[in-house]
């Protein structure tokens, strides 16, 4: 059991400290539960239905399973942390809306992560969502940077960096030219919704800054419908925040 000190309303503390004590694979476990135990409440709250103990920590386990055999698909060997990108937190009173996608080409679907951080670093907003039909990567790219920017205003921010790590999607957004390419409609939309905002900007990143984002778009594999997190971190990107905190905190 864990001392009451540890259960503080600093949730990221709380989540290090947890982190410090116990190995990977208990982290991972305890992480899906949380998430789980969270989904349960509300499921219970807003839909009547409820599963218990027994019921709850099976499909945790199995979900796990699927999410750890997914990313089998998708390790790639570390990069040495001298040419690793740092994530920045954004200017006071801006949001920064990291996005990115990831393919799925055996189900002929993409995955799609946008998270949205403040500038203390806090997670304010989340999503991840499997579209299918789309396996081109470029194409997936531009619908990604397109959920991104509808997903910050319909959240309702004003003063917006959105970033990501497709430098060909970042340079269309940011030309004033004319996009004759396939994926010039969507280029389109998205910069239409952009001056929705106060201010947008589109800046890239390469991906190892990228990081919360890319797990967001790979856990979308497992998913049937569309997850959105408010004003908590997703148990899938702890890891993620974590290592950027670490790195801008410096």
């Amino acid at each position: 059991m864990y001392e009451d000190t540890y259960c503080s309303n600093n949730v990221l503390s709380w989540w290090q400290e947890v982190n410090s004590r116990v190995k990977i694979k208990e982290m991972e476990f305890f992480t899906i539960t949380c998430w789980f135990l969270w989904k349960n409440r509300n499921t219970t709250v807003f839909q009547g239905a409820q599963m218990d103990a027994l019921e709850l920590y099976s499909v945790a386990s199995h979900y796990l399973d699927n999410f750890c055999n997914a990313q089998e698909n998708f390790r790639t060997k570390p990069s040495p942390n001298i040419n690793r990108a740092i994530w920045s937190p954004p200017s006071d009173n801006w949001v920064k809306i990291n996005f990115d996608a990831a393919i799925f080409r055996k189900e002929g679907s993409m995955g799609c992560g946008v998270i949205v951080r403040d500038s203390a670093g806090n997670t304010l907003a989340a999503l991840s969502k499997k579209i299918y039909g789309i396996t081109d990567p470029e194409y997936a790219e531009a619908i990604a940077a397109g959920e991104a920017a509808r997903f910050g205003y319909d959240c309702g921010f004003n003063f917006v960096q959105m970033e990501g790590d497709a430098i060909l999607i970042i340079n269309a957004l940011n030309s004033s030219e004319e996009n004759l390419s396939a994926i010039g409609g969507i280029i389109d939309d998205v910069k239409r919704i952009a001056h929705c905002f106060d201010s947008c900007i589109f800046q890239h990143i390469k991906r190892s800054g990228n990081e919360a984002a890319h797990r967001l778009a790979k856990f979308a594999c497992n998913l049937i419908e569309v997850v959105v997190w408010m004003g908590e971190v997703p148990p899938v990107v702890m890891p993620s925040i974590l290592k950027d905190c670490e790195f801008f905190n410096q």
